[in-house]
């Protein structure tokens, strides 16, 4: 999968799964404070930070992790921004 960006600020990080749908995606809006919408799965460490780096970004980059819900494909790459900075979590 890729790394698409809408209107120059938020970035759509997909990444291909063995389960219906076939992909799952998260979202980096950028700005001053850059913001991760959900955080992919585990086992894509790779894949994410190929996926951030596209957008000029690493994990410690990342200030804010918004998870929408807790299902594994929403929370997998959060220990991988808390391992490299310091951002301030959101969820449920």
């Amino acid at each position: 999968m890729e790394t698409r960006s809408t209107q120059g600020r938020v970035h759509r990080l997909a990444f291909d799964v063995e389960w219906p749908p076939g992909h799952v995606a998260c979202y980096l809006v950028d700005g001053p404070e850059p913001v991760l919408v959900d955080a992919a799965t585990p086992g894509h460490e790779s894949a994410f930070r190929e996926r951030l780096a596209a957008t000029d970004h690493d994990p410690a980059d990342v200030e804010h992790v918004l998870v929408t819900h807790p299902h594994v494909d929403h929370v997998g790459q959060v220990p991988t921004v808390l391992a490299e900075g310091a951002p301030t979590v959101y969820a449920p």
